[in-house]
């Protein structure tokens, strides 16, 4: 997306709400290293992946189809991590990860409050191992100490949307991270940029 084109009487266009930060063939590409990375660290443990819904699931869908090991998937979902500093498991885990070695698969890691709360929980179940892969990190607003053992890209404090990332429900589908340069103006129409973005 670009706001380089000219309106009617020579003056420029507005810039357009959103820009493409991470291109689908970037991130595919990335994706594939992470995958062999975890397939070779994961080889003959039968692991399982957990992400937390709904962000996560576009990431894994792409990462497990790379992996090629044998893996179990599960999910949960979890509240925000409050001004209060508390968060909760609203969806649990179906599986028992007693012995089991888990990663831990997030589409960005922010503050890592809530992602704090989630490992210590994880690892209260005695797990044989614990490990997360994030898409993105945004270590700018860092607040917890958080092992990450794999990171797609490094991010800044921009509002990022697509591949998982959402705009009040809206634009998970897209096959692109794109930058948010004017919310408001997305949010008037979002069906909109989706329609630009997939045709």
């Amino acid at each position: 997306m670009s706001g380089s084109t000219r309106a009617s009487g020579g003056r420029p266009d507005p810039p357009e709400p959103a820009q493409v930060l991470i291109p689908p063939a970037r991130l595919q590409a990335r994706v594939a290293e992470l995958a062999a990375d975890i397939a070779a660290a994961y080889a003959d443990t039968d692991p399982i992946f957990v992400t937390v819904l709904k962000g996560g699931t576009v990431f894994l869908a792409d990462l497990v189809r790379h992996v090629g090991i044998p893996l179990e998937i599960d999910f949960l979902a979890i509240t925000p991590y409050a001004a209060v500093g508390t968060a909760r498991i609203v969806k649990d885990l179906d599986l028992d990860i007693s012995g089991r070695h888990v990663l831990v698969v997030e589409d960005i890691v922010d503050t890592g409050l809530t992602l704090a709360y989630l490992l210590q929980v994880l690892a209260s179940r005695a797990p044989a191992s614990l490990r997360v892969c994030t898409l993105l990190d945004r270590a700018v607003r860092r607040i917890a100490d958080l092992p990450l053992d794999w990171v797609g890209f490094e991010v800044g404090d921009e509002f990022l949307v697509g591949y998982g990332l959402d705009l009040d429900g809206w634009l998970r589908q897209l096959p692109a991270v794109l930058t948010v340069r004017d919310r408001a103006v997305l949010a008037r129409d979002v069906p909109g940029l989706v329609r630009h973005l997939l045709r």
